[in-house]
């Protein structure tokens, strides 16, 4: 099954080059294409990513999710999956995520994500009560997988119309509430990626998990996310 892996990234010298080699040494029989959509850096991280695949280009700056849909319009795979780059996947990450597809039903999958450099507390709790929180919302029908760890048949992508460019946040949960309708959205909770902790560091834990927590409830209740989400870098 051909992949096609989509990084939006900005300002990003700093952690993408680990990003790109942690997807090139995936071990994963398949094809990889690997297209990262720059949001106009004004630093090294497109000459970064110009040495792990020639489908690294510049978008007009806007929001991840414009970053998401420019890069799946120039995309050639079967699946389309999306990381972020700050993220660092598992080597088993790809082929967790398509052993997923193995039924024909499935048009999306989830993993799991885990931060690089977490505290103990933290680590304990993203490892062992987060996935309990992502079955128990597939459960509910409302799939929260992370942006930075999505896959989705192409063909289903297009059957939607793929990300909304205009949101802000929010971006990946609004593709999986649409292609529910398509098929199946399942949970694959051995494909991980690792991403930074950086906005848990610079916002503090009440603030963190209070903003993502009433911004699941805001788009599940009333289909309206937050729409202001400053980088972090």
């Amino acid at each position: 099954m051909e992949i096609s892996v989509i990084i939006p990234a900005y300002m990003e010298e700093g952690g993408i080059e680990r990003c790109l080699k942690a997807i090139v040494d995936q071990e994963y029989e398949g094809g990889v294409e690997i297209i990262v959509a720059d949001a106009e850096s004004t630093d090294k991280t497109l000459e970064i990513a110009k040495k792990y695949t020639d489908d690294a280009y510049v978008f007009k700056k806007s929001t991840i999710s414009a970053g998401r849909k420019d890069g799946a319009a120039k995309a050639h795979g079967d699946i389309l999956v999306s990381t972020d780059a700050d993220s660092v996947p598992d080597k088993m990450w790809l082929s967790e995520l398509v052993k997923a597809f193995e039924d024909q039903s499935v048009v999306c999958v989830h993993g799991n994500v885990y931060m690089l450099d977490a505290g103990r507390l933290d680590e304990f709790f993203i490892k062992h009560v987060m996935p309990l929180y992502y079955g128990f919302f597939n459960f509910l029908g409302h799939p929260t997988g992370p942006g930075s760890n999505i896959a989705i048949r192409k063909t289903a992508y297009e059957k939607i119309g793929g990300y909304d460019p205009l949101l802000v946040t929010c971006e990946d949960l609004d593709l999986q509430r649409r292609v529910k309708k398509a098929g199946k959205v399942v949970f694959a909770p051995k494909a991980i990626v690792y991403t930074s902790s950086r906005r848990l560091r610079a916002w503090g834990h009440p603030k963190f998990f209070f903003f993502h927590f009433t911004n699941l409830l805001m788009n599940i209740l009333f289909n309206k996310p937050a729409e202001r989400y400053e980088p972090i870098r």
